[in-house]
C-alpha cells in the first residue's frame, strides 16, 4: 500500500497562509454554540459503505458502530433488539447501539454548510443549513477566507467532535461522502479541502504502508488527500476540528504546490 499524497508529499501545512487568530477568539463562543445547535447534531456514522474504517488496525474486540448497524440491519425483525431499536430516531438509534451491540464511535458533527446547484459560478449562492445559523461568528470567519485569497468559494462546511479518549479509527474517503453533486469528478480528482484542529496536539496520522506504521502531522491546519488512510490516537479531553470543502484560488495553489 502507498499513499496518494499531494503532488508528491503526504500532506500540506497551511500554516503559513492561514492565520488562526481570529479563529481561535471565537472557542468560547464554539463551545456555546454547541449547545445551542444539539438539536441538529448528528451522534456517529452508520451510513457509510463497510470499507470506510479500517477495522484490521485493532483490536478484534473494538466493534464500530458502522459495523454493529450493518449488524442491527440484518437481524430478524423479531429479534429483541431489532424489535427494541426499530423506531428510534438516528440519532437515538446510535446511543441504542453503542450500548445493545458494543458499537464504537467518538464522534459527532454538525453539517453547517453544504453544496447547493451552482455554487462554484454564482457567488450570492448560500450554502447555509439549520444548524449553520447557530454559528454565524464561525461561518462568517470561514467566510473571510475568501477575502484573504485562501479560497474562491466555500462549498462545505463540518465541525467534527470527539469525546474525551475517543480513537479516531482510521479511515478513507473513496467517495464516501459525495464530494460535491453538482461538478463532475472522478476518482483520480484531489478534493481541495483544510482540516483546522483546535488542538495543537490533536495526535492526527496518516499510515505509510500496509503494516499501519503512522506518521503524524506537524500542522493545525493542514490539506491532505483524503483517499490515504487517517485517523487520530485518543486526547484526555474532547476536542474538535472544523473541515472546509471548496475551490482553493489559483495564488493559493502556485504557492503551496511548486
Amino acid at each position: 500500500m502507498s499513499m496518494y499524497g499531494i503532488n508528491g508529499k503526504p500532506f500540506v501545512n497551511l500554516s503559513e497562509y492561514v492565520d488562526l487568530t481570529d479563529f481561535d477568539k471565537l472557542h468560547p463562543t464554539i463551545c456555546r454554540n454547541f449547545i445551542e445547535a444539539k438539536e441538529h447534531m448528528y451522534v456517529g456514522t452508520f451510513y457509510a459503505p463497510e470499507d470506510f474504517l479500517r477495522m484490521d488496525a485493532y483490536d478484534k474486540n473494538l466493534k464500530s458502530l458502522l459495523s454493529a448497524h450493518y449488524e442491527f440491519m440484518g437481524l430478524p425483525d423479531d429479534d429483541p433488539i431489532k424489535i427494541n431499536g426499530s423506531d428510534l430516531s438516528p440519532n437515538d438509534l446510535a446511543t441504542y447501539l453503542k450500548f445493545a451491540l458494543k458499537g464504537y464511535d467518538p464522534y459527532s458533527f454538525f453539517l453547517l454548510y453544504d453544496y447547493k446547484e451552482n455554487w462554484r459560478d454564482d457567488p450570492s449562492v448560500d450554502g447555509t443549513l439549520e444548524s449553520g445559523k447557530y454559528f454565524p461568528e464561525l461561518l462568517s470567519w470561514v467566510h473571510s477566507l475568501k477575502d484573504k485569497g485562501i479560497f474562491s468559494h466555500i462549498g462545505r462546511v463540518v465541525l467534527f467532535l470527539v469525546d474525551h479518549g475517543g480513537i479516531r479509527i482510521q479511515h478513507s474517503h473513496h467517495g464516501y461522502p459525495l464530494p460535491d453533486p453538482y461538478y463532475p469528478s472522478s476518482s483520480e480528482d484531489i478534493v481541495e479541502f483544510m482540516l483546522i484542529q483546535k488542538s495543537s496536539d490533536a495526535k492526527t496520522f496518516f499510515v505509510s504502508d500496509s503494516e499501519h506504521n503512522k506518521f503524524y502531522f506537524d500542522s493545525r491546519v493542514t490539506w491532505f488527500n483524503d483517499k490515504d488512510w487517517h485517523g487520530g490516537d485518543p486526547l484526555l479531553y474532547s476536542s474538535y476540528s472544523l473541515r472546509i470543502d471548496g475551490v482553493f484560488t489559483d495564488d493559493l495553489k502556485n504557492k503551496i504546490c511548486r
